[in-house]
């Protein structure tokens, strides 16, 4: 049953100068984020008709993606794929058929967009022909005005971009913009611009091009290979067809020399960025193969050569081809991070893995690396014409050419989490002899080849580096030959003891010298990037699981979790340490724990705000020397609480209601969500967050997530190894003074009896069973303050000899 709907707004095509369409003019003013659509049947009328339907309760967040039907299923739409730019070719046609229509847009460079009658109603053919009832066009279905307020439109409709192409029936592309259709005899911006990635390749099965394909053609060309190629007619307009894209893609690369009349050459899909050219048809047909291996491979490379009037917007056209949410609102967050967190998140999904290790290839890498990462690629700079750019190097230029890929990933990325933590195989590298500048005879464990790599790898430092094992090499099947198929593709790291952390030394395939068998190994497991532990390289690690589990007691310490404390808050709340482990017992299961916040977000400006939430909060992990650890931090206690590191968390706000706050979270967007209740007068917004630990032989794993139902590969994980000793005291104001201990009586000597007018000497008598001596003594009490003991010494007397009378 499709969901109710409602006409919002009614445009008609006039014979007057350029109307201008804009969202004020509803007389029901739309709702935020929620799905439109436009009546084919009205642009068909002998007036072209712009109605514009809209369904209120289509729209961010779509309930979960395990129920049997999607909100949009009931819909029958044609989601087109377009271009801002016109082509030479479309702007001809525009200024001849002369039926302007005006968007209203807010852009610093316009103040409107100007579009055609005469395209619109070529859509509407194609979507009658496809069966559809209505059109999704972005000019027309999303409002392109900043309205201001908190307005969520924009926002909300980023959320839902990736549902509406991939659950319409069809996608039809307006390669040449949407003024016209356009023949396939030049390029056009369409192959550059960020968002028409994703719009290509979600609907793959059902995504067509309209093109210019005059009638005098055939519709069903043959190549050399016997692979048919169907234009569909399109009825009303004659020379104008669909072509499937993957059919419009093979057939640019086919031999068609023998079809009759000859046709044109298919050059509508190469790009127009510098160094980009054949390379980018060659990575959309990738991006559109039914291996998600292959998929993974050309979306990453098409990502490098596209376009984009806002960085950030290279990130946000690209996420909904993996199905994951990045922070939409873009407020908190710059488009390094974003890109950041994107390729984690891919990273850490085992049906994708870190295909972006291999945009330039397996033979080798010298794209810049992510400083916070070490590992990951840096996200390209923009220039002035959206051109993305390494210094005065175009990004292009970095992409491969050939038809490699990885066919497995071996290597693990636990989480997403930052700084990284990675489970893999690891080959010592025994000996390294350069042949030439990229090749290597190479000895990786027992096993002699040769690698071909880029890097800073050479005969002078390859001493104790290791190689990550990432997977076997494959060949796509198409496009320019992949010479390193069937080899091995390896990352080259080592452990610097002096920084202690791992650095990159470069990446490359090796070939051994016979057939390649994977030796029996364990994996490792080890941190990479900044502020990752430094005490222990790495690990060892068996089992199928991605982390290692400790079975002995502890021994030493408990340990636990401090809460955050409240954001700004005048009277903060007092929360209770979450202890996970105690002395003497033994490690317990995985528990969460979940910790209410609070936020008093108006104290700051909007600009204010945001910058400080782009500054983490610290969650410490802390231990104790005792099985009954004190309750709070600022308990009185005798025991000192030890921080042995900090797990670095973030904070979102976009003044989202809960219900987005919760969507978002669940989707794996990043940090704590803070909520926002228009009906609630009090400043004060209550987020929550769960903290968990998990305790491996060597290292301990603290774990947070936003939601109950957060996917474990979105949690954050820090890693730390065992201890408690010599970090930072977090209770020193609470620690009690010790209590002095009892002062010990004096020892009692017998009385001394009276010899009169002699001295008698004093025998020396040992102190009673349980005294101790007055040296040992004052030394005790004596730093405390009390005097002591102070005693007058004896006097030896000589002794006297017997009286008696004189002789008489």
């Amino acid at each position: 049953m499709a969901p109710a709907y409602q006409k919002i707004l009614k445009f008609t095509e006039t014979q007057k100068s350029p109307t201008t369409w804009n969202y004020a003019n509803t007389k029901t003013f739309r709702t935020p984020g929620a799905f439109r659509a436009v009546s084919v049947a009205d642009l068909l009328q002998r007036t072209a008709t712009i109605s514009l339907y809209e369904w209120k309760t289509v729209k961010f967040p779509f309930p979960s993606p395990k129920k049997a039907s999607h909100p949009l299923d009931g819909i029958s739409y044609v989601a087109i794929s377009h271009v801002w730019d016109y082509g030479t070719e479309v702007n001809n046609k525009i200024r001849i058929t002369n039926r302007p229509l005006h968007i209203d847009v807010t852009d610093p460079k316009r103040s409107y967009k100007e579009i055609s009658w005469t395209g619109l109603v070529e859509i509407a053919h194609a979507a009658r022909n496809r069966g559809a009832t209505y059109i999704w066009l972005d000019f027309l279905c999303l409002d392109q005005v900043d309205r201001g307020g908190g307005d969520e439109e924009k926002a909300l409709q980023i959320c839902i971009m990736a549902d509406i192409y991939r659950q319409a029936d069809n996608v039809v592309t307006m390669i040449g913009g949407i003024g016209a259709v356009q023949s396939v005899k030049s390029t056009t911006a369409w192959m550059d611009r960020a968002w028409t990635l994703q719009e290509a390749i979600l609907n793959r099965k059902n995504t067509y091009v309209y093109v210019k394909w005059p009638s005098s053609l055939p519709r069903n060309p043959q190549d050399s290979g016997g692979n048919t190629y169907n234009f569909i007619t399109i009825p009303g307009e004659l020379d104008n067809c669909l072509i499937n894209l993957r059919d419009l893609l093979a057939m640019a690369d086919a031999d068609l020399s023998a079809v009759t009349p000859s046709l044109p050459k298919i050059v509508v899909l190469d790009g127009e960025v510098p160094g980009a050219g054949v390379k980018a048809r060659h990575c959309l047909r990738a991006a559109l193969s039914a291996d998600r291996r292959i998929r993974d491979a050309g979306v990453w490379r098409s990502m490098w050569m596209r376009t984009s009037t806002n960085s950030v917007d290279v990130v946000y056209s690209i996420m909904g081809c993996f199905g994951l949410q990045i922070d939409p609102y873009r407020k908190n967050r710059d488009p390094e991070y974003l890109f950041h967190d994107l390729a984690r998140k891919t990273a850490a999904l085992s049906k994708h893995g870190p295909a972006w290790l291999n945009i330039e290839g397996v033979g080798g890498s010298l794209i810049p690396r992510n400083q916070e990462s070490h590992i990951m690629p840096a996200f390209p700079d923009t220039a002035s014409d959206g051109t993305p750019v390494y210094g005065k190097k175009v990004s292009a230029d970095f992409v491969t050419a050939l038809a490699d890929y990885v066919k497995k990933f071996e290597v693990r990325f636990v989480t997403h989490s930052h700084p990284h933590i990675i489970n893999a195989y690891m080959f010592t590298v025994r000996s390294f002899r350069e042949v030439r500048k990229g090749v290597a005879k190479m000895k990786l464990r027992n096993i002699s080849g040769t690698c071909y790599y880029k890097g800073k790898l050479n005969d002078r430092n390859w001493d104790r580096v290791q190689g990550v094992y990432i997977g076997e090499v494959g060949n796509m099947g198409f496009g320019v030959r992949a010479p390193h198929a069937g080899q091995q593709f390896f990352l080259f790291i080592k452990w610097n003891r002096g920084k202690g952390q791992w650095e990159y030394y470069g990446d490359g395939s090796f070939r051994p010298r016979g057939k390649w068998k994977m030796p029996k190994m364990n994996k490792w497991l080890f941190t990479v990037g900044e502020g990752a532990q430094d005490k222990i390289s790495r690990w060892p690690h068996r089992g199928k699981k991605l982390l290692d589990q400790r079975t002995r007691n502890f021994r030493y310490h408990s340990y636990g979790v401090v809460p955050l404390e409240d954001f700004h808050v005048d009277s903060p709340a007092r929360r209770p340490i979450a202890w996970f482990g105690h002395k003497y017992d033994k490690p317990p299961g995985i528990r969460w724990k979940k910790y209410k916040i609070e936020f008093d977000t108006s104290k700051f400006t909007t600009a204010g705000l945001n910058k400080t939430l782009k500054r983490p909060a610290h969650l410490h992990l802390a231990s104790c020397h005792t099985n009954h650890p004190p309750k709070y931090v600022d308990s009185s206690t005798k025991y000192k609480l030890t921080k042995m590191g900090s797990l670095r968390i973030l904070y979102s706000f976009g003044g989202w209601k809960k219900s987005i706050c919760a969507a978002l979270a669940r989707s794996g967007v990043e940090g704590v969500m803070i909520p926002y209740d228009d009906n609630d007068p009090s400043p004060i917004s209550r987020g929550s967050y769960f903290v968990s630990i998990k305790f491996g032989k060597q290292v301990i794993y603290v774990q947070t997530k936003p939601n109950t139902h957060t996917q474990w590969e979105f949690t954050q994980i820090y890693v730390l190894p065992y201890g408690g000793w010599g970090g930072p005291i977090l209770n020193a104001d609470s620690i009690l003074p010790p209590s002095p201990p009892p002062i010990p009586s004096i020892p009692s000597f017998p009385s001394i009896p009276s010899i009169p007018s002699i001295p008698q000497p004093i025998p020396y008598q040992p102190p009673a069973l349980g005294y101790i001596p007055d040296d040992q003594y004052n030394a005790i009490v004596r730093p405390m303050g009390y005097p002591g003991v102070t005693r007058v010494p004896v006097v030896q007397q000589p002794t006297p000899w017997p009286w008696c009378p004189p002789r008489c």
